[in-house]
């Protein structure tokens, strides 16, 4: 439902939110500490009332695509947009700009500022 409360931490399917999800999806029973701290931090930032109709498994497929491309040869920084897709390909009909680069906060309202100047939206943040 459009504008419930949903909480991204845990649901029936998912009891331990975002974080195993990501887990099932890279296929790992246990994940790295920077795996770890990756799903965490991108747990931390999600807003269910952001993305209706995303759930953790759609999320978790996202972010694995993220992290295997951030695992390539990205220096000093990679770039990418792509279609949000279900694990099982369906399309979420919303696209993913996925930036790698070393951690510089003060990029972020440059990067927001032109994605508004071309007329785009942003729904979510991780």
């Amino acid at each position: 439902m459009v504008g419930a409360k949903l909480d991204p931490k845990a649901t029936a399917a998912q009891p331990d939110g975002l974080i195993s999800a990501f887990g099932a999806a890279l296929g790992q029973a246990t994940l790295t500490a920077p795996q770890a701290q990756f799903a965490a931090q991108a747990q931390e930032d999600w807003s269910a009332e952001e993305l209706p109709g995303f759930d953790p498994a759609d999320i978790a497929h996202a972010l694995v695509e993220f992290w295997r491309f951030g695992e390539s040869a990205c220096e000093p920084l990679c770039i990418r947009v792509r279609p949000a897709v279900r694990a099982d390909g369906t399309d979420l009909k919303s696209d993913l700009l996925e930036i790698v680069q070393p951690d510089r906060p003060f990029l972020v309202d440059s990067i927001m500022g032109a994605i508004a100047e071309q007329g785009f939206s942003v729904r979510a943040m991780f």
